[in-house]
């Protein structure tokens, strides 16, 4: 049995980010009823997507939004604990469906809805996709070139993010619902995680860094060059991973300059030698032999791997990642079966349902039109829906803060882990004053991403450190960890002596390749996720190399953490056990592309990469605005719209056009209809060629610069970025998360530690520590704060 059996869902969303909360949540146990409004007949084979998205589903053929429907609906809802819809904001009100009336016959019915930009503020009747979403929540002008112009990613991963935001909140909120028994109804803005999945440009630019440009090799710490066969990447984070990479190409004498490994200045300048020995090195290996030769220096080399390479991956099939599955209509093909290894996920993967599979179950045993009940409105203040769950976090770096980020917002009691000996390295970067004494405390990405926590140090390697740490496992709910697979083996604390102190202990393990198979001791970082877990190769400008996605894999990873999480704590309210989740977060990525590796095999064609051109659709882009670096993105999808925009444009006699009178048309000369659109475009002003064409029913985005996030009127009418003060910074405005709940609270609380901040708090009042001792661990170093050696 699965963490959410006997849990009732019902799915009317469409699009991507809401069937893919549904998927996540059936994927669960969950019983998930997607619902089919379509008439009789009227859909073709089901697309690669849609079978991706609606497999372990049951299939329903109804239609809320006809009269004559809407009562089995509202009969069908007074049994479910979820619903999950994607309508324009108004819409289920409009058909008496709102979370008013669903809560007026079913108190405890958790309604999700994912929509483009959230239920309220300015932009929420826009009309959006995944390229205007990118432009407009900061991610496209942050991503590409500075000489080109920006980019979105090359798979829908921002409805992804939206979508494991879904299913947290959904979760989340039935577990805040066994205090009272009462629902909520749960916002999530795809705009929002889009926000939530930056490197935090918007608050590096508070600190007075300078301000993050567009450019893949900004960081100069990913360098692709060609093997023989294909590209690979030689990446690097740590100290170490440079040393080894210039002693790899024989450039001993760069790594005699330890400020090159941050000095950006100064390695821009060493580049051309440096690549020049990349090349060289590189040309007589294949990409295996590369990576491998890397790896083996704990060099966190990656390769863009297509779909055809995930497939045919070693440590993908020693982990038995890809699973078998069958579909009527499409046929039999190997598919990714799970982002994360747990006893909380269904051991099956049944196909997607035909409409109307599953009607006599769904609608079989169903009880009379259920009467209304006066709504009591909010009872007392909101809820703190994750109260008295303690998380010991461990993990450093991005991709776990984050996520135990969250879970702080969410009211869960977060303790950070670190060392005076080994603090989390994410506080070296991007320090405000590198001269400082206390240089690790100003740094903008450590204070971004650890939000919400209380902060500890404990020198885990000590005999007093371990009996400490053991006494907090034993008051602990969840231990969050990312080390490589050694290392909590090494400390004297893998799962099985974690259960031995705590038998409900869940320990989730994110690791770069996950427990087990020949990689498992390979190094890697966000960039090494972007690119072995297929993001890369699918990224980039048309006709152009691999890219990566920022290490904003790092994210997926962390926030897919969460949902493991809550699913594990569900588990464990059933059952009353633990479990030990393995993450590989190269495969917590790789998930992502099913869609795309499932249509490899059906056709045998790699999809190329396309910038920001869609397959179908032209114009697809995004075009130059009057100013600087100013940008907006225009899609049409339709004859009408591509009327309107022609119009607009001042050249009517477009719409006739053979050029362009068509879709196929437009399509075969996007290249040239770009040009013509860019030059309209290169005397107008962002905003209002927004503005007007979202008047028009055309989508559009202004692509924002970072410092634009924190006053655009969407994210400040939502309250999206949060002041919040700390010693030796100040007060600056950080983001929110992407979640809204009618009657909870999910938001910054407090900012993110300072080393060893709440060591008397823990130690004292929750360890049992005495003053006495307390001195004594300060003096031996089992605690501090001051990094030992500053």
């Amino acid at each position: 049995m699965a963490g959410l059996e006997g849990l009732r869902v019902i799915d009317i969303s469409d699009g991507i980010a809401g069937p893919f909360c549904a998927r996540l949540l059936a994927d669960g146990g969950a019983q998930v009823f997607r619902v089919d409004s379509s008439a009789e007949g009227e859909l073709a084979r089901a697309s690669t997507l849609e079978v991706f998205l609606n497999q372990n589903k049951r299939g329903l053929a109804l239609n809320p939004a006809d009269t004559g429907e809407r009562e089995i609906f509202l009969r069908l809802a007074a049994t479910a604990d979820i619903i999950i819809e994607s309508s324009r904001p108004g819409t289920m009100e409009a058909l008496g469906l709102g979370y008013g009336e669903l809560a007026a016959i079913n108190p405890g019915i958790i309604l999700v809805s994912i929509t483009d930009f959230g239920q309220s503020g300015p932009y929420r009747h826009y009309r959006a996709d995944h390229l205007s979403i990118s432009a407009l929540g900061g991610w496209a002008y942050t991503f590409g070139e500075a000489d080109r112009e920006p980019l979105q990613v090359g798979f829908p991963v921002m409805y992804y993010m939206a979508g494991i935001h879904g299913a947290i909140g959904a979760l989340a909120a039935l577990r805040g619902r066994r205090v009272d028994g009462r629902g909520q109804h749960v916002d999530v803005s795809s705009l929002e995680a889009c926000l939530s999945m930056l490197s935090y440009p918007q608050v590096l630019e508070q600190f007075g860094c300078p301000p993050l440009h567009r450019s893949f090799s900004a960081a100069l710490q990913m360098f692709y060059v060609e093997a023989r066969d294909g590209w690979v990447a030689l990446n690097h984070l740590s100290a170490s991973q440079w040393d080894n990479t210039c002693a790899i190409l024989g450039l001993f004498h760069l790594a005699e300059d330890p400020t090159l490994l941050y000095d950006m200045q100064k390695k821009r300048a060493i580049v051309p030698e440096f690549m020049a020995a990349a090349r060289e090195w590189a040309k007589d290996k294949t990409q295996m032999e590369a990576f491998y030769a890397a790896q083996e220096l704990q060099i966190p080399a990656g390769i863009p791997f297509t779909p055809k390479e995930l497939i045919a991956c070693d440590q993908f099939q020693a982990r038995d990642f890809m699973v078998r599955s069958i579909q009527p209509g499409l046929g039999e093909f190997l598919q990714p079966g799970a982002p994360f290894r747990s006893i909380s996920l269904r051991g099956d993967l049944q196909p997607a349902p035909r409409r109307g599979e599953h009607d006599q179950e769904a609608l079989q045993n169903l009880g009379p039109m259920p009467q209304p009940q006066q709504s009591p409105g909010r009872i007392g203040a909101a809820k703190e829906l994750l109260a008295g769950l303690r998380i010991a976090d461990l993990t450093h770096y991005r991709s776990g803060p984050t996520g135990t980020s969250l879970l702080g917002g969410l009211g869960a009691d977060v303790i950070k882990i670190e060392s005076v000996q080994r603090p989390d390295g994410f506080r070296f970067y991007n320090t405000s004053n590198p001269t400082d004494p206390l240089f690790y405390e100003l740094g903008s990405y450590f204070n971004a991403s650890n939000t919400n926590k209380r902060g500890i140090t404990l020198d885990l390697t000590s005999p007093r450190g371990k009996e400490l740490f053991t006494k907090l496992i034993e008051q602990s709910d969840v231990v969050i960890e990312n080390f490589s697979p050694r290392v909590m083996g090494n400390l004297g604390f893998d799962y099985q002596r974690l259960k031995e102190i705590n038998p409900r202990i869940i320990l989730v393990s994110m690791s770069c390749f996950g427990q087990t198979g020949p990689w498992r001791d390979f190094v890697g970082f966000g960039y090494v996720f972007d690119q072995i877990g297929g993001a890369a190769a699918a990224s980039g400008y048309e006709g152009g190399p691999p890219t990566h996605m920022m290490a904003a894999s790092d994210v997926t990873s962390g926030f897919m953490a969460v949902y493991s999480v809550l699913l594990a704590l569900e588990e464990r309210e059933r059952t009353g056990r633990g479990q030990h989740i393995d993450m590989s977060q190269v495969e917590s990525l790789a998930f992502l592309l099913g869609p795309d590796i499932i249509e490899y095999q059906l056709t045998g064609k790699l999809q190329p990469r396309m910038g920001n051109h869609d397959p179908v659709f032209a114009p697809h882009n995004v075009y130059p605005c009057r100013g600087e670096d100013e940008w907006v993105s225009i899609s049409v999808e339709s004859a009408p719209q591509w009327a309107a925009l022609a119009t607009v444009m001042g050249r009517p006699e477009w719409i006739q056009d053979e050029r362009y009178a068509t879709a196929a048309a437009r399509k075969h000369n996007e290249h040239a209809l770009d040009e013509a659109i860019g030059q309209w475009t290169r005397s107008q002003d962002k905003r209002a060629v927004m503005e007007r064409l979202q008047d028009l029913g055309i989508i559009s985005g202004a692509v924002l610069k970072p410092m634009e996030l924190l006053d655009d009127p969407q994210f400040e009418a939502r309250n999206m970025h949060q002041p919040l003060a700390r010693p030796l910074v100040g007060t600056h405005r950080y983001p929110g998360f992407p979640i809204r709940f009618s009657e909870a609270i999910c938001e910054q609380r407090r900012p993110a530690p300072m080393l060893g901040q709440h060591n008397q708090e823990v130690l004292t009042g929750l360890l049992g520590v005495t003053p006495e001792e307390f001195e004594a661990l300060k003096a031996g170093s089992v605690i501090g704060e001051r990094l030992r050696g500053a």
